[in-house]
């Protein structure tokens, strides 16, 4: 569970490092988005804090952001993005290969890989099932406001993009470790905004949640979570279950993303 191990000690390791956070599309119009996850780190008395990406733009646009980030730290980075946020810290990385070396772990959380579908329903008016459809509202209104400057970001996002990449590894060295993680919510294949085969990323190390949806990962007490069975604290429990995961020696090993 979420909070299973949060009353014992810490790896030593931990504190090694400095932690990234990468949120993801239109972040800026969701209040709290990945305080809650920052929170609890710093609790933890570890150095973390946000990369300022731009929640609107293309992975290429924020590729500066975070590659100075990890390139003015003075630890070790690991990087743990949100949705498009993984992929716009797996962009920058592919983008400046001679950086990977400060970079010891990638977290991809409920990040998609292989594409969601509600991309291809916003800008193809492919039909969606009436979870996702609630899911892609907002996102089809920012849309229908300013389709020119979110053309490109939601694209990168759909499943005709990205669909087809190879089922292998990214072009990451050997000794960065890669991390995704995928939930489901109940009675379903996915989060909401995508199916949580489509959130790992080939040659990573998977879990596989089931019960929160796609915000619940990343926000503090919402409406909808009592019907879920989320504690007022799942976003900070999950975080710290996650970190204690990624910190493990040998955690699960991925063998499919599709």
């Amino acid at each position: 569970s979420a909070r299973e191990g949060t009353q014992k000690p810490l790896p030593k390791k931990a504190a090694r490092y400095r932690y990234l956070l990468l949120r993801g599309m239109l972040w800026k119009g969701v209040p709290g988005y990945m305080e809650p996850n920052l929170r609890r780190l710093r609790e933890l008395g570890l150095d973390a804090r946000f990369i300022d990406t731009d929640g609107a733009a293309g992975h290429g646009a924020n590729a500066r952001a975070v590659q100075n980030a990890v390139r003015e730290s003075d630890k070790p980075v690991i990087l743990i993005g949100h949705s498009k946020g993984a992929l716009d810290a797996l962009s920058a990385l592919l983008a400046a290969p001679e950086l990977q070396r400060k970079v010891s772990r990638l977290v991809a959380l409920q990040s998609p890989y292989f594409g969601t579908g509600v991309g291809d329903a916003i800008l193809f008016g492919l039909p969606l099932d009436p979870t996702r459809a609630m899911y892609a509202r907002p996102f089809r209104e920012a849309f229908l406001a300013r389709p020119l400057s979110l053309f490109k970001a939601i694209l990168e996002l759909s499943r005709r993009r990205r669909a087809g990449l190879p089922d292998r590894r990214p072009n990451l060295r050997p000794g960065l470790k890669l991390y995704s993680v995928g939930t489901r919510r109940p009675g379903e294949a996915g989060d909401g905004v995508l199916t949580a085969e489509h959130a790992v990323f080939p040659g990573s190390h998977f879990a596989l949640i089931d019960g929160p949806d796609h915000l619940d990962t990343v926000l503090g007490p919402r409406a909808s979570a009592p019907a879920r069975g989320r504690v007022a604290r799942y976003a900070e429990d999950l975080t710290e279950g996650l970190l204690r995961w990624i910190l493990q020696s040998r955690p699960t090993l991925a063998r499919r993303g599709h």
